[in-house]
């Protein structure tokens, strides 16, 4: 499954994304404005461990995106926490991206598609 932003695509991760994602995410200025969940510094093990669970999302339709750009190579990730009980039409939105992309309107464009596709697919209603 792909969404389509204006600036950016988000797409399942990737085995191949590791990498990246170590390279994007072990940024002390990347992950101070995340929860404590995001660990830091990052690391090859913590990058397999988080392809391999966003693999294995069970969340149908998924919630769980890398965002990608143009040469299709991972630059940050977005996902829908989404809540339960009488929260269940509603989720919590979170979303990164490597420091050299901030600034682009990368990010705004992947909460847009990540919105359209939360309301629109997802069912969500806020």
């Amino acid at each position: 499954m792909t969404l389509q932003g204006e600036r950016c695509e988000l797409r399942r991760w990737r085995t191949s994304d590791a990498a990246s994602l170590v390279r994007h995410a072990n940024n002390v200025n990347v992950a101070k404005h995340l929860r404590d969940r995001f660990p830091h510094p990052y690391t090859f093990e913590d990058a397999r461990d988080w392809i391999e669970r966003a693999r294995a999302e069970t969340e149908s339709p998924p919630l769980t995106f890398a965002i990608s750009g143009s040469s299709a190579t991972m630059l940050g990730g977005i996902g829908l926490d989404r809540q339960s009980d009488v929260y269940r039409h509603s989720a919590e939105l979170g979303y990164w991206l490597g420091r050299q992309h901030w600034g682009r309107g990368v990010a705004t464009a992947a909460v847009e598609a990540i919105c359209r596709y939360a309301f629109d697919t997802v069912g969500l209603r806020r």
